[in-house]
């Protein structure tokens, strides 16, 4: 828990405005490469124009189990706010008048915990996973 609660920090201090989300989409990348080999990666996935888009897929099909194979589509924000944050917390934002307001940093953070759940219990399921780390939602 205690790397989710710093990769957390990491990405809202250093958020990034639509098209301009290439610290997350990077912390994205690593995180999905060094979690499981059979994760293919797509980064930057998008046209120039809609910003980066990192995808995982991870093939889990499994004769061995019961069941049809499911596909599993989970997505999360990047994109961070024109806004100014006024705080004290230690961890605010690094680029001035940009902050992630709308908890799209929490997003990235959650989805990439719930890769690592499901990559360690994928002796349990069956089917295709894939983790999209959309940019932009907004743009701003």
């Amino acid at each position: 828990m205690a790397f989710f609660y710093d990769l957390y920090k990491q990405l809202h201090e250093n958020p990034g405005r639509s098209f301009d989300e290439g610290f997350t989409a990077g912390k994205a990348e690593t995180f999905l490469g060094k979690i499981e080999s059979d994760i293919v990666i797509f980064g930057d996935i998008g046209k120039e124009e809609s910003g980066p888009i990192t995808v995982g897929v991870l093939n889990n099909i499994s004769k061995d189990l019961d069941g049809d194979p499911l596909v599993l589509l989970l997505r999360a924000d990047m994109d961070a706010l024109p806004v100014q944050k006024e705080t004290e917390l230690p961890y605010k934002s690094r680029n001035n008048g940009v902050m992630h307001a709308c908890g799209h940093d929490l997003h990235t953070t959650a989805l990439l915990a719930a890769v690592r759940a499901l990559v360690q219990a994928k002796v349990s399921w069956n089917g295709i996973l894939i983790a999209c780390f959309q940019s932009p939602r907004r743009t701003g």
